[in-house]
């Protein structure tokens, strides 16, 4: 609800800026008084009890601590994913050619983001699954990648087919390349959905270092 409001709040400011621009100084600072107010705000009418701090148990510390810890693992090693491509490009190859090497990565968003509302949704559900039936669990989350993979080859065919249409658009003159760069980014879509569930599966079995192991083998292989 907190992370709504804030949102919101900062989406009406975006719009006023529109008829009124800012500096970019202004728009973080009031991006951090939003997120001032609406703490604020919450604290005050939904209080929460300080004391319960002090009853933490030193297990369910330690169990945030690893998980925390591999979650930031996790950020990192994707952050570096990808953005080593664009560094490596660009240092080789020019501004141009990341420019063109960028297309296919804002496609790949059309995919990344059902996907990744997908797997928020389904976290819960996977991990009560995990501690209940590890048979169902194991169900659900085949039929959550195969169901991934067919919204994939969905995506990908239709980026196939208006590949021309897609590159003149964004002002790509060598469409040869372009058109291989597309072909490239629609194979590595189709393994798109089974890294994403995997990975919260790992997170929802409570194993989030194997997700964090993954995504630097990934960026590994990647460089």
């Amino acid at each position: 609800a907190g992370r709504l409001a804030v949102n919101s709040v900062f989406l009406i400011v975006l719009v006023y800026g529109i008829f009124n621009p800012f500096q970019i100084q202004e728009i973080a600072a009031i991006y951090a008084l939003i997120h001032g107010f609406v703490g604020m705000v919450f604290m005050i009418f939904f209080p929460y009890p300080l004391h319960s701090i002090f009853m933490v148990k030193k297990t369910d510390l330690q169990m945030i601590w690893r998980f925390g810890r591999s979650s930031l693992a996790t950020l990192a090693g994707g952050s570096l994913l990808r953005g080593t491509d664009v560094y490596f490009i660009g240092g080789w190859l020019g501004p141009e050619a990341v420019a063109v090497y960028s297309i296919p990565m804002k496609l790949m968003d059309i995919l990344d983001i059902p996907l990744r509302s997908i797997a928020i949704a389904e976290f819960a559900h996977l991990a009560k699954m995990w501690k209940s039936n590890q048979n169902e669990f194991l169900s659900k989350l085949h039929k959550l990648i195969v169901l991934g993979s067919g919204l994939a080859v969905v995506v990908v065919v239709g980026i196939i087919v208006l590949s021309e249409f897609i590159l003149r658009f964004f002002g790509v003159e060598n469409l040869e390349v372009g058109h291989y760069l597309l072909l490239i980014f629609s194979v590595a879509m189709l393994a798109m959905p089974a890294e994403k569930f995997l990975g919260i599966a790992f997170d929802a079995i409570g194993r989030p270092d194997r997700n964090a192991v993954k995504v630097w083998i990934m960026l590994a292989a990647n460089v």
